[in-house]
């Protein structure tokens, strides 16, 4: 949490994760399409600073329900 300064720090370090996972794997149509859908990546109901103090799993997710900013 010490790299991070907003909750949009902590997606992209995580789709960043996530491409490297699938690139490890040879997982090329995958990390292609998460190329295509990465700015659907989101978090509901949560404040940067409760992520700070609140210990607990935290969910991302890209059901397409956020704005539709940077669209490829």
């Amino acid at each position: 949490m010490d790299i991070v300064n907003h909750k949009s720090d902590i997606i992209i370090c995580c789709v960043n994760e996530l491409n490297k996972k699938l690139e490890d794997l040879n997982l090329h149509a995958l990390k292609e399409k998460l190329k295509v859908l990465k700015w659907k990546y989101h978090m509901h109901n949560v404040e940067f600073g409760t992520i700070l103090v609140e210990d607990k799993e935290y969910y991302i997710c890209n059901h397409g329900c956020g704005t539709q900013q940077n669209k490829e």
